[in-house]
């Protein structure tokens, strides 16, 4: 028996969120405790929002040197990253040196990634 292939409205849209993008953008990340200067929250997404899990990466200052990165996933969503996208988005991740956000951006897009970043207000 062969397994049917979920209808493509049912399966999950690898994407992603960058927050300094978004119409909200400013006015979540001004004056936060934490300092991050900005932050990309990319999963495994539903039409209705919902979602299989995902992961953030956030952006701090420190001094006077370009903001460092931190990678952040729940235990919950370790199992996306056994996925191909992922593997292969975390890899190239791994291989660059503090990777600012226009790059990680640039790196989800070139793993098939989908920019989910709402930059109208609707």
């Amino acid at each position: 028996m062969t397994k049917k292939k979920k209808p493509a409205a049912d399966r999950p849209v690898n994407g992603f969120r960058r927050l300094a993008a978004a119409w909200y953008g400013a006015v979540n990340l001004e004056g936060r405790i934490d300092r991050a200067v900005d932050e990309i929250t990319a999963g495994a997404y539903y039409a209705d929002g919902s979602g299989e899990g995902d992961f953030c990466i956030r952006w701090f200052r420190s001094g006077k040197h370009l903001p460092s990165a931190e990678l952040s996933v729940s235990h919950d969503s370790f199992s996306l990253f056994k996925q191909t996208d992922y593997k292969t988005f975390l890899a190239r991740l791994l291989n660059s040196k503090n990777p600012q956000p226009a790059a990680v951006v640039k790196m989800l897009v070139e793993c098939g990634f989908k920019d989910l970043t709402e930059r109208k207000r609707l």
